[in-house]
């Protein structure tokens, strides 16, 4: 008897685990290191399938579409880079600047240790005004990855909007150091 139970809680265990992560509510951290064949297939049937679609949708002005995109991936894949940038955008071209805002707190509260989260966010408060939180967020982005090229731009044009010219020359030529080549306000 005690053994069956014992089988039954693991078959139901694993079979929630397994339904889990079949619906997708799992989640998912994009950066995982551990990058194996499964989670490969798992990123790359996103990418193609929800991701892809999501951008074409946004250029082509159909804000339905994308917001059926990010609402797929961002509960799956909470950190997905290009998806919370998508959803910055978003939310400024759909005048409704905080929609993005609890995106960014739950892939910050569940993986804190990335820089890009940090810097996208930064970078997304600081578009819509809410320029300290913004500069909290994109420094430290560079605390954790002081190498972080995006986190150096996106500070330069933060110093920028905010009228500090010298940090924000001193932001873009680390910025230069690092590598970029793009364009600069200063």
């Amino acid at each position: 008897m005690v053994k069956t139970l014992n089988v039954i809680i693991v078959m139901l265990v694993y079979s929630g685990s397994a339904w889990a992560q079949a619906q997708g509510t799992l989640n998912n951290d994009y950066f995982n290191p551990r990058r194996d064949h499964q989670w490969l297939e798992y990123i790359g049937s996103i990418e193609y399938a929800h991701v892809k679609p999501g951008l074409i949708a946004f250029a082509q002005g159909d804000m339905r579409g994308t917001l059926a995109q990010l609402e797929y991936v961002l509960p799956r894949t909470v950190n997905h880079p290009q998806m919370l940038s998508l959803a910055s955008m978003y939310a400024i071209r759909t005048k409704n600047p905080m929609w993005a805002k609890p995106h960014f707190e739950r892939a910050l509260s569940l993986y804190p240790q990335y820089a890009l989260t940090h810097a996208q966010y930064g970078k997304y408060l600081v578009d819509i005004g809410i320029i300290d939180a913004g500069m909290t967020e994109l420094n430290r982005a560079l605390e954790i990855d002081p190498k972080l090229v995006a986190g150096h731009v996106f500070l330069a044009a933060a110093y920028t909007k905010t009228g500090q010219k010298d940090l924000a020359r001193e932001s873009a030529q680390r910025a230069r150091d690092l590598g970029y080549t793009g364009k600069l306000i200063e």
